[in-house]
């Protein structure tokens, strides 16, 4: 009984970091191919990018999960990394302050001065040859040439003084060569561009793009969740996919639908290589797509100036009413069984696919006063959003139920939704509510002070027990149907 009691009041004098009381499990995935510095211990090698720390596992060969997770320090500003040989201790350097990363609690915490590490890897120099895949070349003065000519410098380079080189490019991302050998395997990680505007889920892989800004590379990035695999349809580097934004993407079993500002590309899967693309010289009513939705042979395009549908079996297009939806910009697509919902400058609508009748969505509380922004459907209800809040429509009964957000809303203002849970972009953040059928049961807003990257939110997407959250700042993966957390 003494030890209980003595053991009890050791745990309760402890003093517990008050991050360590929740731990929201949120993740930023970004931009991650410019590297400032290596560090490697004998089972990892960990990378500091412009977006903050990734590692690789050296004897799974495999990346893990990057170290974005904390709000209390600045990833971007990261500038070095050490590591002890057996992966104790983990260290990170800023302009500013110095910090040390808790293995347990999956943290930072800022320290006085940096210990000597105990780890015995070496930088060193490019060497004069390396040999580099097919369709690549490098120059001894330290760069690769990509297969399009652009020019990446090697900006960081250890001999872990095992087996391994590793190389850091500043645009380029992570690399390694055998020791023995110098051929050099690119391992590719991370998105594109930083600007995450549209999310597709095709079969569990994930296509992520947005607005080009200033981004050096650009296009889809395809993201594979399960295995943390990342691959790339580059844009920019060829005339018929030309560095624009990408604002929304559909799929079927052969091709990718992209809408883009200057109009639609289909690309093949296989090869992808852009096998067709519409713009107003091909039927189109504009070239700004905003909105894809594909339903069986049906391809529904919502653009800045009304609504169509392309047959994709006979490559013919048609107009939805032309009267109702001419020069009214089309936010988003959804259907049902019965409806397909169109979300618009203005309001909310539903066309009837039996019947081809059109009516507008009336809402008694006027949350959807003018303009809809988003859709979301799950089994029994659908979702609209708009710059004033939310509002859920029972597919059955009919009852509607409102949400007003107090944070103003803005275009594009996503939504996502189960049954039991939906969630709402704001200007500062996500809010998630927690719902029954007679109506709201709870609900808590999430911001940068819980680990978000920004407070812009362009998209949002349920996929299982996570959400996926696009910012203009990344793509974070945030696990919603956490049970240790307190709402």
């Amino acid at each position: 009984m003494k030890k209980i009691i003595l053991t009890l009041l050791i745990i309760f004098l402890i003093p517990i970091p008050l991050y360590a009381l929740e731990n929201l499990n949120i993740v930023t995935y970004a931009d991650f191919h410019y590297i400032r510095d290596i560090t490697s211990s004998i089972n990892h090698v960990y990378f500091a990018t412009t977006e903050g720390v990734i590692r690789y596992n050296k004897l799974e060969k495999k990346w893990e999960e990057p170290l974005t997770d904390d709000p209390s320090i600045e990833h971007r500003n990261i500038g070095q990394v050490y590591v002890d040989r057996f992966d104790k201790k983990l260290y990170g350097k800023t302009e500013d302050a110095n910090y040390e990363y808790d293995i347990n609690f999956e943290k930072w915490y800022e320290i006085g001065e940096i210990p000597k590490v105990d780890n015995d890897y070496k930088f060193i120099k490019p060497p004069p040859i390396m040999y580099v895949p097919a369709g690549y070349n490098y120059s001894a003065d330290g760069f690769i040439i990509d297969r399009f000519g652009r020019n990446y410098q090697i900006s960081a380079m250890i001999d872990d003084l095992s087996t391994s080189t590793w190389i850091g490019t500043w645009g380029f991302g992570a690399a390694m060569t055998q020791a023995s050998t110098n051929f050099v395997e690119f391992l590719p990680y991370g998105l594109l561009q930083n600007r995450v505007q549209t999310i597709f889920n095709d079969n569990g892989q994930l296509l992520i793009s947005g607005d080009v800004f200033n981004s050096s590379r650009t296009g889809i990035t395809l993201f594979d969740p399960d295995y943390n695999d990342f691959e790339y349809i580059e844009s920019g580097v060829d005339f018929d996919l030309p560095a624009v934004n990408i604002q929304s993407i559909e799929s079927d079993k052969k091709n990718y639908y992209i809408g883009t500002e200057t109009g639609l590309r289909i690309i093949d899967k296989d090869s992808r290589k852009i096998i067709k693309y519409y713009t107003e010289r091909t039927g189109l009513i504009d070239n700004n797509i905003i909105a894809l939705h594909r339903r069986g042979d049906s391809l529904f395009i919502g653009g800045e100036y009304g609504l169509q549908m392309i047959f994709l079996s006979t490559d013919s297009m048609k107009i939805i009413y032309p009267n109702q939806f001419l020069n009214s910009t089309i936010y988003d697509i959804k259907s049902t069984d019965t409806t397909l919902w169109i979300a618009s400058a203005q309001g909310a609508f539903q066309l009837n696919f039996k019947t081809d009748a059109l009516q507008r969505f009336k809402d008694p509380s006027t949350t959807i006063f003018s303009s809809a922004n988003g859709l979301a459907v799950s089994r029994r209800y659908i979702f609209i959003s708009s710059n004033n809040g939310m509002v859920r429509l029972n597919l059955k009964t009919g009852q509607i139920d409102s949400f007003l957000s107090v944070r103003s809303g803005y275009r594009p203002r996503p939504v996502a939704a189960y049954d039991d849970v939906a969630f709402l972009g704001t200007d500062n953040g996500f809010i998630m509510y927690y719902l029954t059928k007679k109506g709201l049961d709870n609900e808590r807003e999430f911001t940068e002070f819980d680990g978000l990257p920004s407070s812009y939110i362009h998209e949002l997407l349920l996929d299982g027990d996570f959400l996926w959250v696009g910012s203009n700042k990344g793509l974070t993966k945030f696990l919603w149907n956490d049970p240790y957390r307190v709402d």
